[in-house]
């Protein structure tokens, strides 16, 4: 094996290899590539990225693969010094597809102790053309010089031809005399090129066509055609017209013969639309990373096989780290990872390794120690014999997103919590008047078993208590932006009724249709029954006021006539006894009228009870020889007491006056006779009654209930049942309650 060491100054050697009209590339042991030149990004399309740490094989026609494996091979076995064209039919292929006809010449070196190959590739497309066109005219003349002059005569019929060929190719093909430069031929291209006439063109060189180069400056250029050491220079230059103009052309130079005399032949196309193609990819490019700035986002390729990875300046700006902080590996990637999402990561990315994509969202540490919410799409974009070896993905910085998402997700939950646990009711209803959203407090104030329930339910027949007070609510909403407080009847599962208040608005959309009415409930049922019972309080409270204003006066006019009674009494003789009857009367209407004082005063608190413990068992037992005389013997009294009821703390003359009128109202609601029962017992009153009764505390009590069966009251009656001085009874016929119709 001949290996040849090279030392050259490294500046110089880039320089050399850089500048070079070869493209140079530099492949391993297994063939991958490791380096190459800017010509070889020019003949291929590729960005030096793209190819390094690629198969050489993704630069050859996949019909030459075998080959290529073949000379690398038997290269690798047996390197020589140089290896020159390796065939006629050997070909290259571009990004973006098209082959060309390439001249590769093979050359080994030792690198850090490792054997590189050196490929040398030289475009020879246009030297190609006219090699297989003048081998062509070559082959033909040779066999032809050999006939007769018939068959020669043919040979410079098809020697034309090919100068027609030449003559009319889109390509400027020039031959000028290698001594004095001057152009000898060129062909229709370079006219219409130019400007210049075939006449015009004879009398010029070169130089005239190129404003950069001086004849010096020519000379030094082609003094390696001169010499043997190159075969073809190829190289981009201007060319000037006669008008003036510049355009951008790629000249192939090579030394040849014309009509006998060393001349040089330069084949130039104009490149003028691909390097406003190059430019306009440039700029698609800057483009593209001014999007990428905009909408922050980066992107990654990685070569699995190498674990090497490229990563956008975006990224980088992303992750807030430099360049340089950022190992060109998969690890180096991971350690920006938040420790608990790097599991979680790295088995997305091995799971699109082996071939498909991924999308997921993760967290980073930057180096501030500030953590971010990255979202990553991933797929697989290369592979080799149906295994990926290259991935590609972006990143976006989607932390404000997720703030935003988190604040509305906090947003929707105190919601949904306002809405479930709100002690009124919510609800949302449809214009034709079924609910579609309720809250607990709704469902359990219209006792229904579940939200469900209360879903299906129809408003207008179902709930409100008068259908068309449905109707006339939406006749407001749709005049109004909103309705407050305003007061309907609902009915119950049980059928019962409650009022409620309704508060709320109607919801349109962007075109102002309405879609749905959002209502707040307040069940003031309780609240109208408290403002009655307010009411009828503060009205108890005035006829008080009234009584006992009424009772002092009247208790300063008894006062006086009884002291006038008691000194009348004195002088007053017991005869005749008529009078003195008469007196007595008079005393004891005037006794009656101070104990009805009293009561009066007590009434309206102007005069305390006497509270004392009283044994309302005994009590009321000592009472009944009095109510049997006051009630007639068809009515039978029954008197039950529960054995340990104990005593209490009242006024015993309070209890015997209000016995005594309830006993006497249910005889007056008993003239045809009946059952009077009068029961002692100890009770015990709950929340339940309390719910009922707001006045009363909860705990142990002694209850004294009078029962009859009598006609009872109407509603009308136990409206007042409690008003004083009010009765149902005619005038001339008593005084007390009196009865009205049975309650059914």
């Amino acid at each position: 094996m001949s290996i040849t060491t090279v030392r050259v100054p490294s500046d110089l050697a880039q320089l050399i290899v850089e500048s070079s009209p070869a493209a140079y590339v530099v492949v391993d042991a297994e063939g991958s590539i490791v380096f190459c030149n800017a010509r070889t990004e020019k003949f291929f399309g590729y960005s030096r990225e793209e190819l390094i740490g690629q198969p050489m094989e993704m630069l050859i026609p996949e019909r030459l693969h075998h080959k290529h494996r073949e000379y690398r091979h038997a290269f690798t076995l047996a390197p020589k010094a140089r290896a020159m064209g390796v065939g006629r039919d050997l070909y290259a292929l571009r990004k973006d597809g098209s082959q060309f006809p390439v001249e590769v010449g093979l050359h080994q070196v030792m690198i850090q102790g490792a054997p590189l190959i050196v490929a040398t590739v030289v475009d020879i497309s246009e030297r190609r053309l006219v090699q297989e066109e003048l081998r062509a005219f070559t082959d033909s003349l040779e066999h032809e010089v050999v006939k007769t002059s018939k068959e020669l005569e043919v040979l410079r019929t098809r020697e034309a031809e090919f100068g027609r060929i030449l003559e009319r190719s889109l390509n400027e093909i020039y031959i000028f005399d290698a001594e004095t430069l001057k152009f000898v031929h060129v062909n229709k291209g370079a006219r219409e090129n130019t400007g210049y006439t075939k006449e015009e063109l004879a009398n010029l060189t070169p130089l005239d066509l190129k404003p950069k180069f001086t004849a010096s400056t020519l000379a030094r250029f082609i003094e390696p055609l001169r010499t043997g050491e190159a075969e073809k220079l190829q190289f981009t230059t201007v060319h000037r017209r006669k008008d003036g103009s510049l355009y951008p052309v790629e000249v192939h130079l090579h030394l040849s013969a014309f009509e006998s005399s060393p001349a040089f032949v330069a084949v130039t196309l104009d490149i003028t639309e691909r390097k406003r193609t190059e430019d306009e990819l440039r700029e698609s490019e800057e483009q593209l990373k001014m999007a990428q700035r905009v909408a922050n986002m980066g992107f990654w390729t990685w070569d699995i096989a190498k674990n090497q990875a490229y990563r956008s300046e975006e990224l980088y700006s992303i992750f807030g780290v430099r360049r340089q902080d950022f190992k060109p590996t998969y690890e180096g990637f991971l350690e920006w990872v938040h420790p608990d999402d790097r599991d979680f990561v790295r088995a997305q990315v091995d799971a699109t390794a082996r071939g498909g994509s991924h999308s997921m969202d993760y967290r980073i540490v930057r180096p501030s120690g500030e953590i971010r919410y990255i979202h990553e799409d991933g797929e697989v974009t290369g592979c080799v014999n149906d295994t990926p070896v290259q991935m590609l993905g972006t990143v976006v910085d989607i932390t404000e997103r997720k703030r935003t998402e988190e604040e509305l997700r906090r947003s929707e939950a105190n919601y949904r919590e306002l809405f479930e646990h709100a002690t009124y009711g919510i609800y949302r209803s449809s214009p034709e008047g079924r609910f579609l959203a309720v809250n607990p407090a709704l469902v359990k104030m219209l006792g229904y078993e579940s939200e469900d329930e209360l879903l299906g339910v129809e408003m207008s027949s179902d709930l409100y208590a008068t259908a068309g007070t449905r109707f006339e609510l939406i006749e407001r909403l749709g005049a109004a932006e909103r309705i407050d407080g305003v007061e309907v009847e609902w009915r119950c599962k049980d059928g019962g009724l409650i009022t409620v208040r309704l508060t709320g608005r109607p919801v349109r959309n962007e075109a102002g249709d309405l879609e749905c009415f959002e209502m707040i409930v307040d069940d003031v049922t309780e609240q109208h029954r408290l403002e009655a019972r307010l009411r009828q309080a503060q009205k108890m409270e005035a006829v008080g006021q009234l009584t006992g204003g009424i009772a002092h006066d009247f208790n300063n006019l008894l006062t006086v006539i009884m002291a006038n009674l008691e000194l009348a009494a004195t002088a007053l003789p017991r005869e005749p006894a008529e009078l003195w009857a008469s007196f007595e009367d008079a005393q004891s209407a005037a006794q009656r009228g101070s104990t009805l004082v009293k009561k009066l005063l007590g009434f309206s608190r102007r005069e305390r009870l006497k509270r004392q413990p009283v044994d309302l068992a005994a009590l009321i037992g000592e009472l009944l020889t009095m109510l049997r005389r006051v009630v007639p013997e068809s009515i039978d009294i029954s008197f039950q007491v529960q054995e340990s009821v104990g005593n209490v703390l009242a006024d015993s003359g309070a209890v015997e006056q209000m016995v005594l009128n309830l006993v006497t109202n249910a005889r007056d609601a008993m003239p045809d006779g009946g059952e009077l029962t009068i029961e002692v017992k100890r009770r015990r009153l709950d929340t339940t009654y309390v719910a009922v009764h707001p006045w009363v505390r909860p705990g142990e009590y002694i209850s004294i209930s009078v029962t009859d069966t009598g006609v009872g009251m109407d509603e009308a009656t136990k409206e007042r049942v409690f008003e004083p001085f009010f009765t149902t009874k005619a005038v001339g016929t008593g005084t007390g309650l009196g009865m009205g119709p049975r309650l059914q």
